[in-house]
């Protein structure tokens, strides 16, 4: 058995992180792999970096659409039975695609699986792993709440191609937080694994789309679509999806906590603690008040 995986990379001006994301790639061990590179209308240099790979990837072109059109391009020209999502800032150790192929076709009642993660910086530095078996403790389907706490990083994904006939592909309406729309869709549906190494390289860097705040709100309008869509879910299973509902808001409320936006931040905990009140909303509403005393006092002094 030796099943073809296609490995589906998304560029955006990515000159100064592609090289070493394809070269991640094409030093994998298992070696039945085609890699498409996917140009989402970068102005860089991108493209005549991307020269030096002739023969090795396909190349494909397209205006500026976002990451979910740029996915899908790939999906739909990719020939494999299997699909890896690779970021064009991330990377992969070298064994990924062979302990993950090694998983699901040892088991063909999974349709996905994933890996724990390593965190490292634009200057290629390891400073941090994220352990997912501590908070998805055992494979199989995973709940709402758990894929939108701990969704899986694209990069860190192999999907059985055929699953995309089942759910469909990325929404391109969406310019941020399709993946978890798509795992969302994915989840009630399929077994879902983990591979407990570290096998993928996500890059923390200024320009990473997870710190953008808009990730925020467009995850809010996929989770309100999603209940929408699967009210039976919500009957079902209430207190897991006000567990998603406080995990994204109560984010959001650090990460405008830690801008200064005190009262934005105000009310995205506030709308938290409406779902669940916990000793984390408490402290944050103290932090509030201490900044605005703070403020207030530099302002008058």
């Amino acid at each position: 058995m030796n099943p073809l995986i296609s490995v589906i990379i998304p560029t955006f001006n990515s000159e100064l992180y592609i090289k070493e994301c394809l070269d991640s790639a094409l030093s994998q061990t298992y070696k039945n792999v085609e890699i498409l590179v996917i140009d989402d209308g970068s102005a860089d240099k991108t493209r005549a970096l991307l020269s030096s790979y002739e023969g090795k990837i396909r190349y494909y072109t397209q205006q500026n659409r976002g990451v979910s059109s740029a996915r899908n391009l790939g999906i739909k020209e990719s020939r494999g039975e299997y699909i890896a999502f690779l970021d064009s800032d991330d990377a992969w150790l070298t064994t990924k695609l062979e302990f993950q192929i090694e998983f699901l076709e040892n088991n063909k009642d999974f349709s996905c699986v994933f890996s724990d993660v390593e965190f490292f910086d634009s200057q290629s530095t390891t400073i941090g792993f994220s352990r997912r078996r501590k908070n998805i403790p055992h494979n199989g389907k995973l709940s709402i709440s758990t894929l939108l706490r701990f969704a899986p990083f694209p990069s860190s994904v192999l999907v059985r191609s055929d699953v995309f006939r089942e759910v469909g592909v990325f929404d391109e309406q969406l310019r941020r937080a399709g993946d978890i729309d798509l795992f969302l869709r994915i989840a009630p549906r399929y077994l879902m694994g983990l591979i407990e190494k570290p096998l993928t390289r996500y890059r923390i860097h200024g320009k990473s789309i997870s710190q953008s705040l808009d990730s925020y709100e467009t995850l809010i309008s996929v989770i309100d679509r999603f209940v929408t869509k699967n009210r039976i879910i919500l009957k079902l299973n209430p207190r897991d999806v006000n567990s998603a509902y406080y995990k994204v808001h109560i984010d959001f409320g650090k990460h405008l906590l830690f801008l200064n936006k005190l009262e934005e931040a105000r009310v995205h905990i506030k709308i938290a603690s409406s779902y669940k009140l916990t000793h984390e909303c408490l402290l944050l509403y103290s932090k509030i008040f201490l900044k605005r005393c703070i403020r207030l006092w530099c302002r008058n002094s």
